[in-house]
């Protein structure tokens, strides 16, 4: 899926051109954001899964419950997104 995904900062989106998104349901989704993506650094989130966990996300134009961490490697921080 090639939508757009933008997290709530300082009370504005900001875009994730890194981020990948994967529907997994109605109104569920995964987002994927690379740890060497600018985002961390703009955001003074840290690439891990603490560092995101509720997060407020834009999909579609819709914002987002906060998110759920669910996973990370070496390369990259999974989070499942709800929107209603």
């Amino acid at each position: 899926m090639n939508a757009p995904v933008a997290v709530l900062h300082r009370r504005r989106f900001l875009d994730i051109p890194q981020a990948t998104l994967t529907s997994v349901g109605s109104n569920v989704y995964e987002v994927w954001i690379p740890k060497d993506a600018p985002i961390h650094r703009l955001t003074r989130r840290e690439p891990t899964m603490d560092g995101w966990e509720e997060a407020i996300f834009l999909i579609e134009d819709v914002e987002s419950q906060p998110a759920v961490a669910s996973g990370e490697n070496g390369q990259v921080i999974k989070l499942h997104v709800v929107v209603l």
